[in-house]
């Protein structure tokens, strides 16, 4: 409290704060603190991502994500909070749309750009598509590929639906984000080749051709 120790700032870490945290200030009990801390036992010096809150359009709640060892070792009774956030409502929900290919059916892959302070679930899947978009432009294409960038389900939820009835029909598959590429930098290995583009997670055969996504193992490919 007044002119005590700065515990968790937002300056300093974005992890931090809760996403979607709504304003709050006032100086609270500790028991009243606890409601709205979030940590990891099991990772005890390791800021944890308090995500849900920004799957949440309604998210009415405050808080703060700490290091285990830094909230075991809050031992006074009272503590001053102060979040001060600015929360807007609008429908800017894309980042940016990029298009390679001009023809045959259309394939979309998605990343998301709202996990703050975060290299392996998040840039790095921006990093990836990059990667495969560039690769594509060296191609020569029969079908149309769209690469969707923005908050994470919302982007591409957005991207589909202001898409035409006509482009609609063209989409024969997507690639959204799952546990193979938001965590891509983890046991994952992407190939480049000559004819062939794929993402696996563990080797297995792989069947190249229009049909886009496999729903048995997290890895894609395309000729």
């Amino acid at each position: 409290m007044g002119g005590g120790k700065v515990i968790a700032d937002f300056s300093e870490n974005p992890l931090y704060l809760w996403t979607n945290s709504i304003n709050f200030q006032g100086i609270i009990s500790k028991e009243e603190l606890s409601k709205h801390i979030f940590t990891d036992k099991k990772r005890p010096n390791l800021i944890p991502y308090h995500y849900k809150q920004g799957f949440s359009i309604k998210a009415d709640n405050w808080g703060f994500s700490l290091p285990y060892n830094v909230w075991s070792n809050m031992n006074d009774s009272e503590y001053e909070v102060d979040i001060q956030v600015d929360i807007h409502n609008n429908e800017n929900m894309l980042t940016g749309v990029s298009t390679v290919g001009n023809g045959g059916k259309t394939y979309i892959f998605a990343a998301h750009t709202c996990h703050p302070a975060q290299g392996i679930d998040g840039l790095s899947n921006v990093a990836l598509l990059t990667q495969i978009f560039k690769k594509l432009q060296s191609m020569e294409l029969k079908n149309t590929y769209k690469f969707v960038f923005g908050p994470e389900y919302y982007a591409a939820a957005v991207f589909l639906e202001r898409l035409s009835d006509d482009d609609l029909e063209k989409v024969n598959g997507a690639f959204f984000p799952t546990a193979a590429i938001d965590v891509v930098g983890i046991g994952l290995l992407l190939l480049l080749g000559s004819d062939t583009i794929y993402l696996e997670n563990t080797p297995s055969s792989i069947e190249t051709g229009d049909n886009l996504i496999s729903k048995d193992v997290p890895y894609l490919a395309y000729s």
